[in-house]
């Protein structure tokens, strides 16, 4: 990492300026590739606040408890009555892929709702997780 005398920051190497978009009018700039560190902090000014604590905890919590509210209305619907047996790691692989639809898309996905992988794609993450896995490994 180089560092400027003058400023107190780490600065980018030329190689970073090989990954800058350009366009027919020169460079597009983006919080990314602004080197002046006064457009820097105009353009992060207006984003900032979507990568705050406050704001992801005021924006995910309620879909958090809605998820969690989902989840034990679905097993005490299914399983309190008749008191029976279920795989919990199957079902909290059903709440986190439903957690995951709600924060995403602001809906589940439905796997706590039908009590399965209705399309395969926890199949497909999985077997993609088993190939791709020894690869990335270091």
């Amino acid at each position: 990492m180089l560092m400027d005398a003058n400023i107190i920051r780490p600065m980018q190497s030329n190689m970073y300026r090989a990954f800058r978009p350009w366009t027919t009018d020169g460079l597009l700039l983006s919080v990314f590739t602004a080197e002046d560190d006064a457009a820097n902090r105009d353009m992060k000014q207006h984003i900032s606040v979507y990568y705050s604590l406050s704001y992801a905890v005021s924006s995910f919590e309620p879909r958090m408890d809605s998820a969690s509210r989902m989840f034990f209305d679905e097993l005490d619907r299914r399983f309190v009555p008749t008191r029976a047996q279920f795989d919990v790691t199957q079902w909290m692989k059903f709440l986190s892929y439903d957690t995951m639809g709600l924060m995403t898309f602001s809906r589940p996905y439905g796997y706590v709702q039908h009590g399965r992988d209705l399309h395969g794609i926890m199949d497909d993450v999985k077997r993609a997780n088993l190939s791709i896995g020894p690869v990335s490994y270091t």
